[in-house]
């Protein structure tokens, strides 16, 4: 969302007629996290294909966990690892670390050799704060946010990222930018990677589909047994929707919103999700499980919801952390943190 979502641009939804939350076609999650004092001015949900598209899952090549499996018994059933919440990151950091062969023989770890692992160290490595169910802002009692980081947890966290991206042989970070999770595709398909954490519009790109090897989907594991469910990020650059100020007649914007979104819902999301991508592109049936369990664990932060109204683009300045191998994580949070809690209190003064 930009910075003109708390600028007094947009009408609160909440006050707007036709619009019905209730309905499944309006996401209950992205709007719980967006709400500011009983106000919504930006919503999403079906309508917006791109939020399902973006979501992240980890896809895994069938044909090298059943060779290496020989060697990694757990590779032979990992459903089952996911079915009994045994997929965490650092069962997920276990199976694939050591797994690295220099195809080429350049002595050279490059994309051409095979991995374990695969990342794109930039967009790619957001799905943490959503699978490890951490919150950067809280809400408070009368409605509004507040900076409360579990910090041993998000320290952890950021710790076992760095290990991933530079102390873990197996892994295979491709690089800063969005056209790197091809290069994983790529990769995948031609059975160069065991594990890929990419987005669900991947299924969709020509790499995968003319794969010879079959794949399977899981979603991105939790951060530890303790955590109840499964949840993953959506890349922040999905479409929401809100009604300008200046609209002549936002109570016919209202009614063809919640219809096109009631649409979108029964029409449009469906024929993605079952036609498409289980029908057309899958032919795993536990693969087809997997997807919903991926796709129902889609979980928000506000902290991305406002990215550009906090200072310093709170959550994603983490990420530049981890490119950077910055480790100082408690004098750079506390940092950010304070930019926060300033941009928070001059925005609630000027919302009043």
């Amino acid at each position: 969302m930009g910075i003109d979502t708390l600028n007094n641009v947009y009408l609160d939804f909440n006050k707007v007629p036709y619009i019905n939350f209730d309905k499944p076609w309006w996401s209950e999650k992205f709007n719980a996290e967006a709400e500011i004092e009983d106000m919504l001015f930006m919503t999403t949900g079906s309508l917006s294909l791109t939020l399902t598209r973006n979501i992240y899952a980890m896809y895994y090549n069938k044909a090298l966990a059943e060779d290496y499996s020989n060697n990694i018994p757990e590779l032979g059933d990992l459903y089952g690892l996911v079915d009994s919440g045994d997929w965490t990151f650092d069962k997920f950091h276990e199976l694939g670390s050591t797994i690295y062969e220099d195809n080429n023989g350049d002595t050279t770890a490059d994309e051409e050799d095979r991995f374990g692992l695969g990342f794109s160290s930039g967009i790619g490595i957001d799905f943490f704060w959503s699978s490890f169910d951490i919150n950067l802002l809280s809400p408070t009692d009368d409605g509004w946010f507040e900076s409360d980081i579990p910090t041993e947890k998000l320290y952890t966290s950021l710790e076992k990222m760095n290990t991933l991206l530079f102390d873990t042989p197996g892994c295979f970070d491709a690089g800063y930018g969005d056209e790197k999770l091809d290069t994983l595709s790529t990769m995948l398909a031609g059975d160069n990677l065991l594990f890929m954490n990419n987005t669900l519009d991947a299924i969709e790109t020509t790499t995968l589909r003319n794969m010879q090897s079959d794949y399977g989907i899981l979603p991105t594991p939790k951060f530890n047994e303790a955590q109840d469910n499964y949840y993953t990020y959506a890349h922040d650059s999905y479409t929401s929707f809100g009604i300008p100020k200046t609209n002549r007649n936002p109570d016919a914007a209202a009614a063809v919103l919640e219809a096109l979104a009631s649409y979108a819902y029964r029409d449009t999301e469906p024929a993605y999700l079952n036609t498409a991508l289980k029908g057309k592109y899958m032919s795993d049936p536990q693969s087809r499980k997997m997807l919903d369990l991926v796709v129902d664990g889609f979980k928000v932060d506000a902290a991305w919801i406002y990215l550009e109204t906090l200072g310093a683009s709170y959550p994603s300045s983490f990420r530049q952390m981890l490119v950077d191998d910055m480790q100082n994580y408690a004098s750079n949070h506390a940092s950010m943190s304070n930019k926060v809690k300033n941009a928070l209190k001059i925005y609630r003064l000027s919302a009043k």
